[in-house]
């Protein structure tokens, strides 16, 4: 618990930059109509993997970062796996349904 205390300020910094990035990679791809990733998935994803290293600094376990970027990748196959009945692809509704 002493190393989420001691550093809130750089996690929070740390956390507020992967959001910043997230969002701008995110604005870029909603402009592609066949992308499957969009401004929330994009700033999603951003902040999963500064949790991951975070969480694998903490815990001196590196393999969390494998585990959060397999939890990327099981999104991404499921984003692409099924087909989406709503004009527009990038819907969330469309997985949601």
């Amino acid at each position: 618990m002493d190393f989420f205390a001691q550093g809130a300020q750089n996690h929070l910094q740390a956390f507020a930059t992967s959001l910043a990035i997230g969002f701008l990679i995110g604005l870029e791809r909603e402009r592609n109509p066949q992308s499957k990733a969009g401004l929330r998935t994009c700033a999603l994803v951003a902040l999963l993997g500064t949790l991951a290293g975070l969480l694998a600094t903490a815990a001196e376990a590196p393999w969390l970062v494998v585990v959060g970027l397999l939890a990327v990748a099981a999104m991404m196959i499921a984003a692409y796996a099924g087909p989406c009945s709503i004009s527009r692809p990038n819907c969330t509704a469309c997985r949601a349904a």
